[in-house]
């Protein structure tokens, strides 16, 4: 873009940016920019250009946005525990009949120290929710210092990746105690076992488990956009980030040929980190999937070896 009204302190400077690390996988094939992304791309032109409120505000509605998302948070995550409870309700009297060791034993453990770690991980979040919007709304939103902010509420950030962890492991091993007691006791052949009822549940829990986890997933999402603004320029003021912008001079771009590319004057960003992968997580979930699998190959074994048997094999 070129522009002939500039102010004296950007006479024979150009503006260069590097966008082609910013996008949103829609596809296998295409990618965007969310509109968050667009504001960020946008937002350092506006300090380009001197206009550090339009920044600032941008910034501030962003941690606006986060606890108006953490306050509609709370209803989803009482309806997945709700429908958690009921589904859980509805195989205890199955559950009651099985031996008190061996797979299912193991992962009802596992399935109530999970709870009992979601529940206090919702009070605690709603307690830190509660805290946290009372600490904003007393803020000077136009002079406070945004960055001191986002320490303010690293807690509460913690707090809601962790109950993401949490009521993503209960679902898995919810799903894991129903796969045993279908495949290893034989929860079809029994009284106690409803199928219809327990699928229709197993559906609602998951839907439930669905809208909760994308509501949490939503506030770490909008918190990222502040945070990726912040780390960038924690003055509000622009200043060259490898990797995605610099300000150039006539003489730098002489020395490159009259070059108008961005990626030859901005440099390489350091890799950054996905802020929705979480080792741990990753890890805890191959382990619980592998679980059950294993337990899926183990049946499928028996049952293959007891049909070999009835055929003389």
């Amino acid at each position: 873009f070129l522009n002939k009204a500039k102010p004296q302190e950007h006479k024979d400077k150009v503006l260069m940016i590097d966008a082609r690390d910013i996008f949103r996988k829609v596809t296998r094939k295409i990618y965007d920019f969310s509109p968050e992304q667009l504001q960020n791309i946008l937002s350092i032109t506006w300090l380009y250009r001197g206009e550090t409120k339009r920044f600032h505000d941008l910034v501030v509605n962003y941690f606006s946005q986060m606890f108006a998302e953490a306050r509609q948070s709370e209803v989803l995550l009482l309806n997945y525990k709700t429908a958690f409870e009921t589904i859980d309700n509805e195989l205890q009297p199955f559950i009651a009949t099985l031996p008190k060791k061996g797979k299912q034993a193991k992962t009802l453990r596992e399935l109530k120290t999970c709870s009992k770690s979601l529940n206090q991980g919702m009070r605690s979040f709603a307690k830190l929710t509660k805290e946290k919007c009372a600490w904003w709304k007393k803020q000077n939103k136009d002079d406070m210092n945004l960055t001191d902010g986002l320490e303010e509420i690293e807690s509460f950030i913690a707090e809601n990746n962790s109950l993401i962890k949490a009521s993503e492991l209960m679902y898995r091993l919810i799903i894991r105690l129903m796969d045993i007691c279908l495949n290893s006791c034989n929860g079809k052949k029994s009284d106690t076992w409803n199928n219809r009822e327990i699928v229709l549940l197993k559906k609602k829990t998951e839907i439930a488990r669905d809208e909760a986890v994308a509501q949490l997933k939503q506030i770490r999402y909008v918190h990222h956009q502040a945070q990726w603004l912040l780390e960038r320029f924690p003055d509000e003021k622009l200043r060259d980030v490898e990797g995605l912008v610099k300000l150039v001079d006539k003489a730098e771009l002489e020395e490159n040929d009259w070059s108008l590319t961005p990626g030859r004057y901005v440099g390489v960003a350091p890799e950054e980190e996905d802020p929705d992968f979480d080792f741990d997580e990753t890890m805890h979930t191959i382990h619980t999937e592998l679980d059950s699998l294993n337990v899926k190959a183990s049946d499928l074994a028996k049952q293959i070896g007891e049909n070999f048997g009835k055929l003389g094999i």
